[in-house]
This record gives structure tokens, C-alpha cells and sequence, in this order.
């Protein structure tokens, strides 16, 4: 299922990586079933294994703010460090972790699902909801930058330093109407922000299969998709079923 689908989103990319992607919902007929899917991009969403690197723990915690704004500083900054904790060889948080109970170990290197965020210390403090945050976050392979074309404004204003909500507004509104590149030249005139490019190769799937006196089937996966001369064009990252 992966492959077909990511094999119609590579029809698009026959010589370059996508830059703007128009997201896909629709119904798509495959092996004779009707499933309804959508596709996004994945590097649109904040990836928090940046955060592999300290000098994204500004960024990150401006993030937090942006999604709760009366969420003090401070407490958003010290999540973040505790977050680059989590992620990072070195964690001198471990011992608080092990007397936990259930007691349980950070993971120590890249995560592959954002979920984790939930586990770090201080996260309770924060007082977001999981639904709330979980919009903006993604977990994608260690330092993928985040696609700035396909960025929300919240992304954009957190990773562009002395942006706020309405600057990015303009900037996404750019985006969608203009071409990108003289976009890039009016609004970011001065340097291109830390972590980000201008074109993308990782996507979300999300597929839902209605079935005749059965429980649904959701099925959903991370691709990554080269343009279609590569060898591999086409590279499954993770995909995941339940049933409902």
C-alpha cells in the first residue's frame, strides 16, 4: 500500500524534489478496494530529533509558546533542554527516570515516534494537552530540516528569529501565491533560518479502508521519495495498522 501510493506522489518528482506539495485527499481504488488517503508532508511538522543539536533548544522552546501563549519561558526553555537530555548521549537526568514507577531509560538517540516528547521531564508542567502539540511535532530521521514552503506559521515564526505569527502569515500567504524563491527574497532577505530548505522527500500517509460488517482499517506510514532516476526512489521508513 506504502509503495503504490508513494508511486503515484513520485510521478511528481521525475526530476527534482518537490518544493510547495499540495496535499492529496482523495479516494484512491487499490487492489480493487476503495481507501480514502491522505498525504502530507512530513517535513512541513517540526522534527524534534533536531534537537539533537543544542542550538535548536531556542527554537523548540519559542515553538511551545507559540502553540500555548501564556506558557511561561522559562519553563518552555528548561523542557527543551530536558528534551536535548533525552535525545543526546549524555543524560544527566537518568537518575530521576530509574526511580520512577514504572521506572524506564531515555532513549539516547534519534526517536522514531514524537510521541516520546510526552515521556521527558517537565512535560506535565507545560499543561498541553498531547492533541494540541501533536499537529506540529514529527520525528523524522536525525537533523532532516523542515521544508519552510510547506511550514505552518507557527513552525515558521518559531524558527525564524523575531518572527511572529502574522510575518509568517505573510510569509505562507507568499508561498501560496508567488513563486517561492522571490518569497525567500523578500521575507528572508537577510539569511535563510537555521534548519530548514527549501524542498521536501519525506511524506505522511494516512489511509482508512471501510469494510462491510468489519472493524475499519487505518493504516498509516512515513515514505521517503527521491526523484524517480534515483535507484531508490522509493524508501518505507515505518507503516502501522489498527483496526477500530
Amino acid at each position: 500500500l506504502s509503495y503504490t501510493i508513494s508511486e503515484k506522489i513520485s510521478q511528481q518528482m521525475v526530476i527534482a524534489p518537490i518544493s510547495y506539495f499540495k496535499n492529496i485527499h482523495k479516494d484512491m481504488s487499490i487492489n480493487g478496494q476503495t481507501f480514502n488517503v491522505d498525504v502530507t508532508d512530513a517535513q512541513g511538522r517540526y522534527n524534534v530529533n533536531l534537537l539533537l543539536d543544542p542550538t535548536f533548544i531556542p527554537s523548540f522552546s519559542k515553538l511551545l509558546t507559540l502553540v500555548k501563549s501564556s506558557l511561561n519561558t522559562d519553563l518552555a526553555h528548561q523542557f527543551s533542554q530536558q528534551l536535548f537530555y533525552w535525545l543526546s548521549p549524555a543524560n544527566p537526568s537518568d537518575s530521576f527516570y530509574l526511580h520512577l514507577k514504572p521506572p524506564y531509560y531515555p532513549t539516547h538517540h534519534a526517536i522514531s515516534n514524537s510521541s516520546e516528547v510526552t515521556l521527558v521531564i517537565g512535560y506535565s508542567k507545560l499543561k498541553i494537552p498531547w492533541p494540541r502539540l501533536n499537529p506540529s511535532l514529527i520525528a523524522l530521521p536525525a537533523l532532516t530540516d523542515i521544508n519552510r514552503y510547506d511550514a505552518s506559521p507557527i513552525i515558521l515564526a518559531a524558527l525564524v528569529p523575531g518572527w511572529n505569527l502574522d510575518e509568517a502569515t505573510q510569509y505562507r500567504d507568499c508561498i501560496k501565491s508567488s513563486d517561492p524563491n522571490s518569497c525567500d527574497t523578500e521575507y528572508l532577505s537577510s539569511s535563510v533560518p537555521n534548519g530548514t530548505v527549501n524542498q521536501t522527500h519525506y511524506f505522511l500517509i494516512k489511509a482508512t479502508l471501510e469494510r462491510y460488517n468489519q472493524p475499519s482499517l487505518y493504516f498509516s506510514s512515513l515514505v521517503h521519495i527521491e526523484p524517480a532516476h534515483s535507484q531508490l526512489p522509493i524508501q518505507i521508513v515505518w507503516q502501522r495498522f489498527s483496526e477500530n
